[in-house]
């Protein structure tokens, strides 16, 4: 009974991507200004389709925000005492999953910008002897990387 406790998979980080760098694009920004100024310039000018392109701007704004919060919500990485577990899908709304069994990961990288170490976020990069696997985005890197390397020794002894 207590060898069938030890076997048990138990999740040890489960995460989604760090938001500020997940929704931080120049392609929101640059469709604020652009409806701003539009905004700005229509009664000024008394061109009233330039009001017509600033909400165009407007909805362009709105729709990148709703797909890109769609895409966060379906991405997660899982780690259990087993197993990195990397899942997501596609514009199409495939789902894809990518399992990383501990005992077969042979490094764990991680990548950090200047922008990034400041949150302390990062992307990580899981290698295996048939490939590896780029995660973007990921809160607390180092802890995240220190732990799934704490959780190999683990397995292999």
């Amino acid at each position: 009974m207590q060898q069938n406790k030890q076997r048990q998979e138990q999740v040890v980080i489960d995460t989604r991507p760090y938001v500020p760098l997940f929704f931080l694009s120049i392609r929101p920004i640059v469709g604020v200004i652009v409806t701003i100024v539009l905004a700005v310039l229509a009664p000024i000018t008394r061109i009233p389709i330039l009001l017509l392109f600033a909400l165009f701007g407007l909805l362009y704004v709105i729709v990148w925000v709703f797909f890109r919060w769609v895409r966060w919500m379906t991405i997660r990485l899982t780690i259990t005492n087993r197993v990195v577990i990397y899942r997501w899908y596609n514009w199409q709304l495939t789902k894809k999953q990518r399992e990383f069994p501990l005992d077969r990961i042979t490094s764990v990288d991680t990548s950090q910008n200047l922008f990034e170490r400041f949150l302390g976020a990062g992307d990580l990069v899981l290698k295996t002897p048939t490939g590896e696997e780029a995660i973007s985005d990921v809160p607390r890197v180092d802890k995240v990387r220190d732990t799934i390397v704490e959780l190999m020794e683990r397995a292999s002894s």
